[in-house]
């Protein structure tokens, strides 16, 4: 328990977005893929999905690792029977499936209603915390701490409330460690976090952590990374993938749009301008990759960004 609150006193954790939904029709979200960390709330139970064997109850909540995929699957009906919206279009344009619900609290609807927070939880500031643990998306059940901080990000991240800035920060932190805490006491996935966590205490990866969020528009090849890390060119994939569960240049490029994302939600900077400021000098490719990476163009999330900041 003493290793695990040093990882946690360790980590960043910021919000990102949170909102609640009701379902006009039935249809399919084929690719939902959160920005950071994700908890679906599902405020009815006439949800499913097929990444889960087991029905769902009202007020289950999945949690998505970054970089996990989820398909959700709403009102009676075969899956392939229904229409479907990519995560594109769910983030963009969902009007004629669902609606945003700008309320205190989740409100329920005969083809389904759920609510979405998304925080992103960083070791190092830089690396994905529950991705590096290797998890797959998973079911969070009987848990009214974790619902009430989903609805509580929901109702802030909604409502311009004084300070809330600072009560957002506070929330997302608090349902990261209260996610973190669920799985040790319900004895989830323990073995496989125990080796990862052990993982976290070698140098040589801190190293290479460190030198990649410093170096983000450089040189970041295994060779470069390899030397970081005084380790062998041929053995840097191998050493960095056993610890993080990705290989060194997948991280790369994760960071590198986690720092375009970061400059697209902050700054008027030119798509080009970002691309290059992340180490693209092809602006075609960073826009075919970011795309690839979030399921969302880069033009159209600043878009949404400019939208949601208006």
């Amino acid at each position: 328990m003493g290793n695990y609150a040093g990882i946690l006193d360790s980590l960043t954790i910021t919000f990102t977005e949170a909102s609640n939904y009701i379902v006009k029709r039935p249809h399919q979200i084929k690719d939902y893929r959160p920005i950071g960390d994700g908890l679906v709330l599902l405020n009815t139970s006439n949800i499913q999905s097929p990444e889960f064997e087991e029905n769902f109850k009202e007020g289950d909540i999945i949690f998505v690792p970054s970089g996990r995929k989820l398909t959700l699957v709403f009102g009676a009906g075969k899956e392939e029977n229904l229409p479907s919206i990519n995560n594109e279009a769910f983030r963009t344009n969902p009007d004629a499936f669902a609606e945003k619900v700008l309320a205190d609290e989740p409100v329920k609807s005969p083809f389904g209603s759920f609510t979405i927070a998304e925080v992103e939880t960083k070791a190092f500031r830089s690396i994905n915390f529950y991705t590096s643990l290797d998890l797959p998306s998973f079911i969070i059940r009987d848990s009214p701490r974790i619902k009430n901080l989903v609805v509580n990000l929901a109702r802030e991240a909604n409502n311009d409330f004084l300070g809330n800035v600072k009560v957002l920060r506070a929330y997302s932190e608090a349902v990261s460690v209260e996610v973190f805490r669920y799985l040790v006491d319900n004895h989830m996935f323990t073995e496989k976090i125990a080796t990862k966590l052990n993982y976290f205490k070698d140098p040589r990866l801190i190293e290479i952590l460190n030198f990649v969020r410093s170096n983000i528009a450089g040189d970041l090849s295994n060779s470069v990374l390899a030397n970081v890390a005084s380790i062998s060119e041929d053995y840097v994939g191998q050493y960095f993938k056993a610890h993080t569960g990705i290989n060194p240049q997948d991280y790369v490029e994760y960071q590198r749009m986690q720092r375009a994302l970061e400059l697209l939600r902050t700054t008027k900077k030119s798509i080009r301008e970002v691309g290059s400021d992340v180490g693209f000098r092809d602006t075609a490719y960073f826009c075919r990759r970011f795309k690839m990476m979030f399921g969302i163009s880069a033009g159209k999330m600043r878009k949404k960004e400019t939208i949601g900041s208006a």
